[in-house]
């Protein structure tokens, strides 16, 4: 049976006493308080949630752990782990940045050649493009996504698309339409487009396979998100995963991981690794994460493991720096 919220209002100083008297005092109090004020103790208490001791017959996503903490932890420790994810999340988002400006590149640059208004063009779409939307079941998949353009074009403010509405006939080229895209718009052009098209486009990049970037960016969207939103990364569960070619080798120590490992992170990285070699310049992206996770083990409230990272990781070829993509 659902009951009321009564707790109270806490202080910061209170929020202290209260963690101490859970098991979790405060080793740098001005810091913690900091802390406490800058991000938040509901924020902070993600971080904290997997150290919550359990019952021996506890049933993880039914039953509620104690409040009580673990024997061993500072909040210190807990803060620790959230800056480590901010500077996942930061680092992600300098890679996705790259990773969806030369997507917009490649696919402006492969359906202008067809047609100068290639979006505008239903031939150039796939057979899921004239399946009801799952937006909104009373158009089609197609027709969602040209009022997904015409809103990106409304909305915009950038001097070139004012300049276009103003000189032409408001009909935005394929090479300027794409310009005003977030990442979820340039994924679903991507997933709507004709199979030889996908397959162009992952093949300018050296990406194995229309399926596997059509996974890639999916997966990616969902993690730009994330860290435009400051969510968590660590121990996160990522309903979609990245596919891999199975008989590329650099890819097969990712296809041997537990099946819990393969919904964490780790996954999205190689796949982000990997397309950073064929888009761009992948040296400061591997340099980050190898100095990133290497660095874990001196910090007792995250590891490696926490964000799905396999046993000799750092051995594979996927994360050497003079590495050239084949």
């Amino acid at each position: 049976m659902k009951r009321p919220y009564t707790k109270d209002f806490k202080t910061y100083d209170e929020q202290l006493a209260l963690l101490a008297s859970r098991n979790l005092p405060s080793y740098d109090t001005d810091r913690c308080r900091e802390s406490l004020r800058a991000l938040g103790y509901y924020r902070l208490s993600a971080y904290w949630y997997p150290f919550r001791l359990r019952s021996e017959d506890h049933v993880e996503g039914v039953d509620v752990p104690d409040e009580t903490i673990f024997p061993g932890f500072y909040l210190d420790d807990i803060i620790d782990a959230y800056e480590i994810d901010r500077t996942m999340r930061h680092i992600l988002s300098k890679g996705i940045d790259q990773i969806e400006v030369a997507t917009r590149v490649a696919t402006a640059y492969h359906l202008g050649q067809q047609n100068r208004f290639a979006f505008e063009d239903i031939t150039l779409f796939g057979d899921n493009a004239s399946a009801a939307s799952h937006w909104d079941a009373s158009v089609t998949n197609f027709e969602a996504f040209q009022t997904m353009l015409h809103n990106r074009q409304v909305a915009s403010k950038e001097t070139f698309v004012q300049h276009f509405e103003s000189r032409y006939d408001n009909r935005l080229p394929t090479w300027v339409s794409i310009e005003t895209w977030d990442f979820g718009t340039l994924n679903t052009c991507y997933q709507l487009l004709r199979p030889e098209d996908r397959m162009k486009i992952s093949e300018s990049w050296g990406i194995p396979g229309s399926r596997v970037l059509g996974s890639w960016l999916e997966v990616l969207r969902v993690v730009r998100n994330m860290c435009a939103h400051h969510s968590r990364l660590n121990r996160r569960h990522f309903e979609s995963i990245p596919s891999f070619p199975k008989r590329t080798l650099r890819f097969q120590h990712v296809s041997g991981m537990e099946e819990a490992q393969k919904h964490r992170l780790y996954p999205i990285l190689v796949a982000m690794n990997e397309f950073l070699r064929h888009t761009g310049s992948p040296e400061d992206f591997i340099r980050d994460i190898r100095g990133l996770i290497l660095s874990l083990d001196t910090y007792p409230a995250v590891s490696a493991h926490n964000y799905g990272f396999p046993v000799n990781w750092a051995n594979e070829e996927i994360w050497k720096p003079d590495r050239q993509p084949n």
